[in-house]
């Protein structure tokens, strides 16, 4: 498997991915999705990261990372698959 930052390109594959895992979940429309992505690449410090077999996706991660104030100031992060 390979491991990847996704681009704008794989949002159409992601969506199917998505479908697949939620079936009953309310379908987002790949002008919206483009939006979102958008927005997540402009906060610095998060991606989408993709596994890959082929040229299939067959697996996400969203990664955000976050400025904090405890801990001496040092980030976190947040991962949803």
């Amino acid at each position: 498997m390979k491991i990847r930052t996704a681009d704008h390109g794989d949002i159409p594959q992601l969506l199917e991915l998505y479908r697949h895992l939620y079936p009953d979940d309310t379908e987002t429309t790949i002008e919206d999705a483009r939006d979102n992505w958008e927005a997540l690449k402009r906060y610095t410090g998060s991606d989408i990261f993709v596994g890959c077999l082929g040229n299939e996706i067959v697996t996400s991660c969203t990664l955000v990372v976050v400025p904090n104030l405890t801990r001496g100031g040092a980030s976190y992060a947040l991962c949803s698959f």
